[in-house]
């Protein structure tokens, strides 16, 4: 638990607001946010959750297609350590959670000793990252850069797992820097699944 509290330090250390290596965001227009999930307003709380459900489009009243926003993904992001999130003028438009792969996750295992033996590398010190979501319009406008810069900024190392066939994912993590490392079949996924270092 030592590691998780250095990890909470390191977070409320960073000033959001001090550029980052990554080309920085206008300032006037976006704000970077890294937060303790219970420090979160429960209306951001879901807005971050239709962003992460892939049903959050920025610019329109009515919301795309997509997973439906339930309290599950919202539980989710409650139970994450720090989640990463930026605002354009007053809206959320990236997100990232990390979660401690310590404890017993929403399926009822440990990531960090489930992806550890099938994948048979070592992710001791690493934090899993859960969810890393940009609405597709702001993909190209450096909001997953910054989320990334923001966690950088702690000198976290993370881990993350996706569907093996999961093509979008796959790109943007690639696109991200992060490494495939291993496939793996999982008992508690219907697909393989890839782990991804950065």
């Amino acid at each position: 638990m030592e590691f998780i509290e250095d990890l909470k330090e390191n977070f409320d250390s960073v000033d959001p607001t001090q550029p980052t290596e990554a080309q920085p965001l206008d300032p006037t227009k976006y704000s970077a946010f890294v937060k303790n999930p219970g420090d979160i307003t429960e209306d951001v709380l879901y807005q971050l959750a239709d962003i992460i459900s892939g049903r959050m489009n920025v610019r329109a009243e009515a919301q795309k297609p997509g997973l439906p926003t339930t309290p599950d993904v919202v539980d989710r992001l409650l139970n994450s350590v720090t989640v990463v999130y930026i605002e354009e003028e007053g809206v959320p438009v990236g997100v990232a959670s990390l979660v401690d792969p310590t404890q017993k996750n929403y399926m009822g295992f440990k990531p960090l000793d489930l992806y550890s033996l099938h994948a048979g590398v070592n992710l001791d010190g690493r934090v899993l990252l859960e969810f890393f979501a940009v609405p597709d319009e702001y993909l190209n406008k450096g909001i997953a850069d910054e989320l990334l810069a923001q966690i950088d900024a702690t000198d976290t190392k993370v881990f993350t797992v996706t569907d093996a066939d999961d093509e979008s994912a796959i790109e943007l993590l690639s696109k991200y820097g992060f490494q495939p490392v291993a496939n793996m079949d999982i008992d508690s996924n219907e697909v393989p699944v890839t782990l991804w270092l950065r």
